[in-house]
């Protein structure tokens, strides 16, 4: 579990439900940390770095 002290959510590693888990993706994030030799072509929204909701310490807000 993590949850951001400026934010009314709390994140849940998804390896932690037992399955199925009836869950599905929503996005990728930190895909430009990602190996070349990885493709991502589900169709998703990919951000190179966190999702434009959570910010990234020591990243200037937009």
């Amino acid at each position: 579990f993590w949850k951001h002290n400026e934010l009314d959510q709390i994140s849940i590693m998804a390896g932690a439900f037992d399955r199925p888990s009836g869950l599905a993706g929503e996005s990728h994030i930190f895909v430009g940390d990602k190996g070349d030799y990885y493709s991502i072509d589900d169709g998703l929204p990919q951000f190179e770095k966190s999702s434009p909701s959570v910010k990234v310490a020591g990243e200037a807000a937009e």
